[in-house]
């Protein structure tokens, strides 16, 4: 009797650590597909600056703090630059991400890109 007891809580608890390790990878890749989201939003404000200007650095600044809790940094070669038309800037895109439930480190993850500048 005692036996059937133990074996129904241990389901119980494993089945609740399952659960929450899937909603934990759950959450990790869904805050990682936003670095591609914010990615895509530093490609439209470098086309529409012309490169990682003053503006455009604000602008996506405010952005990160807004919608991602400041969680992404940008790194380039070409920050606070204006470049001229149809010239290519690189970046890399960098973010903190703490995974749920579990005393893990937070995991940073890069994230390449690059935007022409469309303003002449």
């Amino acid at each position: 009797m005692l036996d059937g007891s133990l074996t129904a809580i241990a389901k119980m608890y494993l089945a609740i650590l399952i659960i929450a390790g899937l909603v934990s990878v759950a959450s990790f890749f869904i805050q990682a597909n936003q670095g591609n989201e914010y990615k895509q939003y530093i490609n439209y404000q470098i086309e529409r600056n012309g490169g990682l200007t003053v503006s455009a650095m604000e602008k996506l600044n405010e952005y990160n703090n807004k919608y991602y809790d400041g969680r992404f940094k940008i790194e380039s070669p070409m920050m606070n630059q204006k470049v001229k038309y149809g010239d290519e800037i690189t970046y890399t895109v960098t973010g903190s991400f703490k995974i749920l439930y579990f005393d893990l480190p937070i995991q940073t993850i890069s994230i390449k890109g690059s935007a022409l500048s469309l303003i002449r």
